[in-house]
């Protein structure tokens, strides 16, 4: 396999500190890097948070990720990922809070957050390279994602 690891990771999500999922990816006793949501399926299985996770393909089957059921994709992920939770070959991204019942992660610890108003707090131009004044902030996170949108596309037609 060309990859030791593949990482997922959603463009509104943030890795605040690589740190403990360098560490762990370093562990040959672990092939993947999970969150599990807040709430238990009917079967008692957790989804899995599709903000963020890593996995190492040679512990995946080739059709991994290719068809399902139209469940949600944090089901999906749970039962792609069932046999490495089964065999406990994964590990689970600390300090992973969750805001009310949604799968989202959040935490002030977590190394990883998923958050939408996170990128309303970018300073203008920082976020995409362009030349605002470094005072003005985004109003929304709409905003910010409409101009982060705009600059790659502009960078696509360049390239």
């Amino acid at each position: 396999n060309r990859y030791d690891w593949v990482l997922r990771i959603n463009p509104d999500a943030i890795i605040r500190n690589d740190n403990w999922i360098l560490r762990t990816m370093r562990n040959e006793s672990i092939d993947a890097i999970l969150a599990r949501c807040p709430l238990p399926e009917k079967n008692g299985e957790y989804p899995v948070h599709t903000d963020f996770f890593g996995f190492r393909p040679s512990a995946m089957p080739q059709d991994s990720f290719t068809a399902h059921e139209a469940l949600s994709a944090e089901t999906n992920a749970a039962v792609e990922f069932r046999k490495i939770i089964q065999a406990n070959r994964h590990a689970w991204l600390p300090n992973v809070r969750h805001f009310k019942h949604l799968c989202r992660i959040i935490g002030i610890a977590s190394p990883v957050i998923h958050n939408h108003w996170q990128v309303s707090k970018c300073k203008k131009g920082r976020l995409t390279g362009g030349g605002a004044a470094d005072h003005e902030l985004y109003a929304s996170y709409e905003e910010g994602m409409r101009d982060a949108t705009r600059f790659m596309a502009e960078k696509g037609r360049q390239q």
